[in-house]
């Protein structure tokens, strides 16, 4: 695996928490129990006992519990409040319709089978009794996201009261907004309404399935074919994106995201992320850094934005930079692969063939790695292959750690 690629992932971008496939119906959770809070007024405590509630149900495969924290009532006004046509009868059946179809505790449920990580990593308050719990979830190489929990009460309960996804740079009622839009506008009663609905998911399948196949270009055929109001929602956006992102063209790649970029407000905080890969596929390692620091501006100082630094300090050559901010990540997290890989990569680099040594000792104890072809895996570094140093470690004459 090369430090070198700097994308999202190499073969698929994840949609994490909105995603199109029709599932069990939301509604079936409205009625699920909550954990009662022990005031009205929610506090850090509070929160953060919640996060470690919901982190553990995402890792042990519980696709329901998110779902009946969220306030569905509220999250209804606030998407309703994007419909210019007012027809109560066709919002709310566009609302049915659209819930039914979005399932975020599945999704979520669904990182670690997929490769990912997930991590709660920060709190923080707005105004008086908003209050904002953050969750990171991260698929190596370097596909980082974040999710902004906005958290509210209901009676003595606590509440979900939207999601904001960074990547997509949207919340959750904003996405069901605009959709609850396009349905409405183009719809005169509730059978037609059904009817397209039911159009733009099958035309979302099909382009996911052929995309999961690698038939880049007949998913994005089939993504096109879909009214013109449909493809002005930021979820079309980013479906979009996600296709286009896995052509092997850079072009391609940059094209599709500069097309996303512009399309987003500048206001909007979830834009430094993707001008972050912007800046990463453009070679302006400067611009990215920028990326980064105003992304710790809304999320604070988390590991993997200061390993993403460090892939910057890679790229342009400074390794030193790198390996001292890499080794801060490590100080803290040691759970991915790919970081030490970085250090490991970085020290041959510049031929501190040592330290490379106990970082790939490191690799093989902490991650079970004795199985791993070295020869092979570093083939790009003939020079350490052949350095008395490797020699010794593979003749089990190195310095234990």
């Amino acid at each position: 695996m090369s430090i070198s690629q700097f994308t999202y992932l190499s073969i698929i971008i994840y949609s994490i928490i909105f995603a199109t496939a029709c599932s069990t119906n939301a509604d079936d959770q409205q009625a699920l129990q909550q954990s009662e809070v022990p005031s009205l007024q929610l506090n850090e405590a509070i929160c953060t006992e919640f996060a470690v509630k919901l982190h553990e149900s995402f890792v042990q495969d519980d696709s329901t519990f998110l779902n009946s924290y969220i306030n569905w009532e509220s999250l209804r006004i606030k998407s309703a409040a994007f419909v210019t046509k007012k027809d109560s009868l066709l919002i709310d059946y566009a609302w049915w319709l659209l819930k039914k179809s979005f399932y975020p505790g599945r999704d979520f449920a669904k990182v670690n089978s997929l490769g990912g990580a997930m991590r709660f990593v920060m709190y923080y308050k707005e105004n008086f009794d908003e209050h904002h719990i953050i969750l990171r979830t991260f698929y190596p190489p370097q596909h980082l996201n974040f999710y902004d929990f906005t958290l509210g009460t209901k009676g003595a309960f606590l509440t979900i009261e939207d999601i904001y996804s960074y990547e997509m740079a949207a919340s959750l009622s904003t996405l069901l907004g605009e959709q609850m839009d396009v349905l409405v506008k183009l719809s005169d009663d509730k059978l037609s309404m059904e009817t397209y609905h039911h159009a733009i998911q099958n035309a979302l399948q099909a382009a996911q399935k052929l995309n999961e196949s690698g038939k880049i270009t007949q998913a994005y055929k089939q993504l096109i074919s879909l009214d013109e109001l449909y493809k002005s929602t930021n979820y079309y956006k980013h479906i979009e994106l996600s296709v286009l992102f896995q052509s092997p063209d850079e072009k391609v790649q940059l094209s599709a995201l500069n097309k996303r970029i512009n399309s987003i407000s500048i206001e909007e905080k979830g834009r430094w992320l993707l001008l972050f890969y912007q800046s990463g596929l453009q070679g302006n390692y400067q611009q990215a850094r920028l990326c980064i620091q105003n992304l710790k501006d809304w999320i604070g100082e988390d590991e993997m934005l200061t390993y993403l630094e460090a892939v910057t300090y890679y790229e342009a050559g400074d390794y030193l930079t790198s390996i001292e901010l890499l080794n801060n990540v490590i100080a803290s997290e040691q759970d991915f692969y790919i970081v030490f890989y970085a250090k490991l990569t970085a020290q041959i680099e510049i031929a501190d063939y040592s330290a490379a040594i106990e970082t790939l000792q490191q690799i093989v104890l902490l991650f079970d790695a004795g199985h791993i072809n070295w020869d092979k895996e570093l083939m790009a570094y003939p020079d350490f292959l052949m350095s008395d140093e490797y020699d010794d470690w593979l003749n089990g004459t190195a310095l234990p750690l």
